[in-house]
């Protein structure tokens, strides 16, 4: 099979079984999408703010397609807020970390 046609086959397997979960159910999609959502302001409610990418890819288009279609998170964002905050907070602890990881390491490299 051809690579574009697995990847649609694969976001459909997805969609299709988005589907049968109920609307009142709270879904959460894990795993490795191979989507760069960027920071754009209309991508907050897909990935919230403290998205690390700058740039977008193909799968983004994919992913939020899919997050339109089933609208589940804006339907429940109250009731979501507070994994929604601790997820946005390991996000950040997570990429301040990264950044002083490659700080120090960039500095070892300099110092040979």
């Amino acid at each position: 099979m051809k690579p574009k046609k697995k990847k649609r086959t694969n976001y459909e397997r997805l969609e299709a079984t988005c589907e049968k979960i109920p609307k009142h159910e709270t879904l959460t999609i894990a795993g490795d999408l191979n989507a760069k959502i960027g920071k754009k302001e209309y991508l907050k409610g897909v990935a919230g703010k403290e998205t690390i990418p700058s740039t977008t890819t193909d799968n983004e288009k994919r992913i939020i397609n899919l997050h339109n279609r089933d609208n589940r998170r804006n339907k429940n964002r109250r009731k979501n807020e507070w994994f929604d905050e601790k997820c946005e907070k390991l996000i950040k602890e997570k990429k301040e970390a990264r950044a002083k990881w490659l700080k120090t390491n960039k500095e070892k490299k300099e110092q040979k």
